[in-house]
């Protein structure tokens, strides 16, 4: 998903701000195997643990207070591992 792409048709779309180490990724994923997951998460480390867990999920290392993407660019955002 770019940066300034449109929801898609027919493609739900999820932003996981705050994905922390991606375990809420890995259980979406295996329920709903065709939607497309982008995280934002501050710390490296716990994007490189996600990585390892989710390969085909796009990362991005940013500040959840600053989401670089436009209105409606996801179906979904969620943010489960954030405190």
């Amino acid at each position: 998903i770019g940066e300034s792409q449109k929801i898609s048709e027919g493609v739900i779309t999820i932003l996981n701000s705050g994905c922390g180490e991606g375990f809420i990724d890995s259980l979406l994923l295996q329920n709903f195997p065709a939607i497309r997951i982008v995280e934002l998460e501050c710390t490296k480390e716990a994007i490189e643990i996600a990585r390892e867990m989710n390969s085909n999920i796009k990362y991005i290392q940013e500040d959840i207070c600053k989401i670089p993407f436009d209105k409606d660019s996801f179906n979904y955002v969620i943010c489960t591992e954030v405190l």
